[in-house]
């Protein structure tokens, strides 16, 4: 008489791989808040990274906006488009100063960095007045 057979395990589902842990972060770990950065903080910091060089209105607001995240091609008329209109009085360090008549019928446009002061054409970071005689609109950059 043959023996039996031992029975064998029928095969079942395999259980997962062990995983390696993570790490759980610390609670003792600070956490920097995020803070957001109004278009006017931007331009300002934009404006004093380009310190110093000189470049023409035009192209030096248009590279301080697009450093600024701000993202515009239209041409020194449109700039009134960017945002809107804000009064002398609420007029913030950042808000464009937007001459429609830079003198030579061409508008001209700077950046207010407060205290009746704007930067134009590569200035130093305090500049010169907004006041120059000819007139001129504080526009607010929509952020």
């Amino acid at each position: 008489m043959l023996a039996p057979k031992p029975s064998q395990p029928k095969p079942g589902p395999t259980a997962p791989a062990p995983q390696p842990s993570q790490p759980e972060p610390s609670p003792t770990a600070p956490q920097k808040p995020v803070v957001p950065v109004s278009p006017q903080t931007a331009i300002i910091a934009a404006l004093d990274a380009l310190k110093g060089t000189s470049l023409e209105s035009v192209v030096q607001v248009d590279r301080i906006l697009a450093s600024a995240g701000v993202d515009y091609t239209g041409g020194p008329a449109g700039y009134p488009t960017l945002g809107q209109e804000v009064d002398a009085s609420a007029a913030l360090p950042g808000d464009l100063v937007y001459y429609p008549d830079g003198g030579s019928g061409e508008p001209h446009v700077a950046i207010y960095t407060g205290n009746g002061n704007a930067v134009h054409n590569g200035q130093s970071i305090s500049g010169s007045t907004v006041e120059n005689g000819m007139p001129f609109i504080y526009i607010r950059i929509s952020g």
